[in-house]
């Protein structure tokens, strides 16, 4: 899901989406959720790397409130990054044991650099 999208109404439909993933993760008592990091290949090719790290940090030090307060544990899981380093920098920037990360080491080997 592209979480901080150009298109409002793309960022609408995927506020509900990940509104209702909130509400399924709340009604299992999940003590984790595993999301993708909302990157995409378009990012690399107009390097477009820091703006996108911007506004996901800005995005997740909103969006992770919710579920630190519901005692959940959001796990970012790299989708078509090359490198795990933005993620890195993400979730250090966001700076909670809230927001971690993962790897499908299946979808990196996809991507090599």
């Amino acid at each position: 899901m592209e979480y901080t999208h150009i298109d409002h109404l793309i960022r609408e439909v995927v506020s509900r989406r990940l509104d209702m993933t909130f509400d399924v993760a709340v009604s299992l008592k999940a003590s984790r959720v595993i999301l993708h990091s909302g990157y995409k290949p378009e990012i690399d090719m107009f390097k477009l790397q820091d703006t996108w790290l911007n506004k996901s940090i800005e995005f997740w030090q909103q969006e992770i409130r919710r579920w630190a307060n519901a005692g959940i544990m959001v796990v970012l899981e790299n989708d078509t990054e090359k490198s795990p380093d933005l993620l890195v920098r993400l979730v250090n920037e966001v700076n909670t044991p809230s927001l971690g990360l993962c790897m499908d080491m299946g979808i990196s080997m996809c991507f090599p650099n």
